[in-house]
């Protein structure tokens, strides 16, 4: 049995794939020699971080029973890969910027109109069920 996904769903899962396997590299990379922060620098790298993560834990360790300790430390995880995953997110949209402008150079001029025609009409389809459904919700 096959599943077909829709073209949104497969940039997500293909999104996700890179994002793993650029990860997966950084993994691979984290292993040479590094700069290290000293003595001094670690209390004030380790307050920035705390402060950039956000303190929001991942789905479910809210109800794990966490000590503030361990919550700190997972706030300071967050916060060592936010900058790099934020940087592949961004790379990634780079990438699929450029996918699909050379997939549109594809297409014909008369093409491109069908297709934009196409992409209204499923926008006017969608925002009308969303007002459609508005009404119900305050009921």
């Amino acid at each position: 049995m096959f599943i077909r996904f829709s073209g949104v769903q497969t940039m997500r899962r293909m999104s996700g794939l890179l994002l793993a396997a650029a990860l997966m590299g950084y993994g691979v990379a984290s292993l040479s020699p590094q700069t290290t922060i000293s003595a001094q620098e670690k209390p004030a790298a380790a307050a920035t971080e705390t402060k950039q993560a956000g303190g929001r834990l991942p789905p479910y360790y809210g109800q794990v029973g966490l000590s503030t300790e361990q919550r700190e430390k997972i706030y300071g995880v967050q916060a060592t890969y936010a900058s790099q995953i934020e940087a592949l997110q961004k790379q990634i949209a780079s990438l699929e910027e450029k996918r699909d402008g050379e997939i549109n150079a594809v297409l014909t001029a008369d093409q491109k109109k069908q297709l934009d025609s196409l992409r209204a009409a499923a926008k006017e389809k969608t925002s009308r069920r969303k007002s459609d459904a508005a009404p119900k919700a305050e009921k």
